[in-house]
């Protein structure tokens, strides 16, 4: 079990990270009542981040108005990164409903055994 960082309540919060690790990211975002255009049916919605230096999304399972969408992802270290170490700018959003949250990776020394 690792650290638990709270992102939501910190402003762009740093951590380091093993350049052989990885870490968990696990969001809880609410879905809108409605949407803008004032639509109350299910449907999906598009979440990303920005994990390895571009934006990777996806369409979310189907979703009802007011739910809460768990996400979870693993990242490792970008493949492109420098392999002696690396900093990384991380962004989480849901599109069309203004929720994001980011943090800052510093990829550096071995894991701990």
């Amino acid at each position: 079990a690792g650290k638990r960082i709270n992102v939501t309540k910190a402003k762009k919060p740093k951590f380091r990270v093993p350049l052989n690790g990885s870490y968990v990211v696990t969001a809880t975002l609410k879905v809108a009542d409605k949407s803008n255009a004032g639509n109350t049916e299910p449907g999906t919605t598009w979440f990303g981040h920005t994990a390895y230096g571009f934006g990777q999304g996806r369409c979310t399972d189907p979703v009802k108005p007011g739910q809460d969408l768990l996400q979870k992802f693993e990242v490792t270290l970008p493949g492109n990164a420098n392999p002696k170490g690396a900093t990384t700018d991380v962004e989480f959003y849901l599109d069309g409903e203004g929720q994001s949250f980011a943090w800052t990776v510093i990829w550096a020394g071995k894991a701990k055994k």
